[in-house]
């Protein structure tokens, strides 16, 4: 995994340094940030792959949203989800606010008839919680993957 797992309970628990305090960098990096496009799509792109063999849609909302048997928590926003859309809620590849391993991820996401030759695309409410379950399946070996950032808040409104 290649960000901190269990995120700041699991930094306090290894008892690595906080603070309060502001800092500033203390040298200069070399490293220089390079857009791949490929890892983001727009509305667009997600319309047209829906219907394309080894394309698929998942939904990192709870179950009651996808289904659209609780309503939104945002106004203006519809209930249910994108058509042809598959729902892995980000907390069922968590266990104790860590990732499952990498062979329990595999059989979750192969439960759900993705392998890894898949191009996958993953959604939620915001684009946040959608990333968990992105970096999930590249853990699980699933490298063809694409966040929907506009998410469920661009494509259910009303």
């Amino acid at each position: 995994m290649f960000v901190l797992d269990g995120g700041l309970p699991e930094w306090l628990a290894k008892k690595y340094p906080l603070s309060t305090q502001a800092s500033s960098a203390k040298a200069l990096s070399s490293w220089t940030a390079t857009y791949q496009p490929e890892l983001v799509c727009k509305k667009s792109d997600l319309s047209a792959s829906s219907q394309q063999i080894g394309s698929k849609i998942v939904d990192a909302r709870s179950h009651e949203r996808f289904l659209g048997i609780i309503p939104e928590p945002r106004q203006g926003l519809q209930s249910g989800h994108i058509p042809t859309a598959i729902n892995i809620p980000f907390i069922s590849v968590l266990e104790h606010g860590h990732y499952k391993t990498k062979s329990e991820l595999h059989e979750l996401f192969t439960a759900q008839a993705i392998n890894t030759n898949d191009n996958v695309y993953f959604y939620c409410g915001s684009g946040v919680t959608a990333c968990i379950v992105l970096l999930a399946a590249l853990e699980a070996g699933i490298n063809k993957v694409s966040l929907y950032d506009g998410s469920w808040s661009e494509w259910g409104r009303i």
